[in-house]
């Protein structure tokens, strides 16, 4: 009977710290926040700027061929460049050199909010892409209003703060399309010189290609 009870004691222990173990919440996702590319040309110089708020972690990274200089620039107007890791255990260089492509990362904990600058800079004719993405427990949702826009209208953005699926209020969401391929991009795909025919079967009425929204800046709208 002792033996029993002694099981039935270990079972319960057993399943109680596997659903503790079930409950532990996953770690929060990396949200992207900025992917630009390019070329340099030899001696050039690109800065991008990435703003930062109330982040756990931030990481930015380069994809270039051949070579760049990769540094950055804190909102203190700090340099940091490969050897900053070396007294600063909250930042993390990573080089990666490859044949055709190199790989540069830096990775910060808890990063001081404001303006965050990433500088490029090129010995020769150098292709490169750029991202940058954050962890932090609050997210941004948005949705266009409309699936397609016509030339002259308004392209609404519906976006929202959340944090743990809990709508947060008091923030302010802005957005702005710099050119308009970019407007047609976030519209209709990549722009082409001539739309493809549309093989859609429209019943009631011709089937016309969507248009791109040309549209600069967006208009926002927070959720309520």
């Amino acid at each position: 009977m002792y033996a029993l009870d002694r099981l039935a004691s270990t079972v319960q222990l057993s399943s109680a710290q596997a659903a503790a173990a079930s409950q532990v919440e996953p770690e929060p996702l990396a949200q992207p926040l900025l992917s630009v590319s390019g070329i340099l040309a030899p001696g050039a110089t690109q800065a991008f700027t990435v703003p930062l708020e109330a982040v756990l972690t931030a990481t930015f990274h380069v994809f270039a061929s051949p070579h760049v200089s990769v540094t950055l620039f804190t909102p203190n107007n700090e340099l940091v460049d490969p050897s900053t890791p070396a007294a600063n255990p909250q930042i993390t260089y990573t080089l990666q050199p490859g044949d055709e492509y190199s790989f540069y990362q830096y990775q910060i904990d808890t990063p001081a909010d404001g303006l965050w600058q990433v500088q490029l800079q090129a010995s020769e004719v150098v292709t490169f892409g750029l991202g940058a993405s954050i962890v932090s427990p609050v997210s941004l949702v948005a949705e266009r209003g409309e699936s397609v826009y016509r030339p002259g209208e308004t392209l609404h953005i519906y976006a929202a703060a959340v944090d743990e699926d809990v709508l947060q209020a008091g923030f302010t969401i802005t957005g702005t399309a710099p050119n308009t391929a970019l407007a047609a991009r976030t519209s209709t795909g990549w722009p082409s010189a001539a739309p493809s025919p549309c093989r859609r079967r429209c019943p009631r009425r011709p089937c016309s290609p969507p248009q791109a929204s040309t549209s600069t800046p967006w208009a926002e709208r927070a959720r309520a």
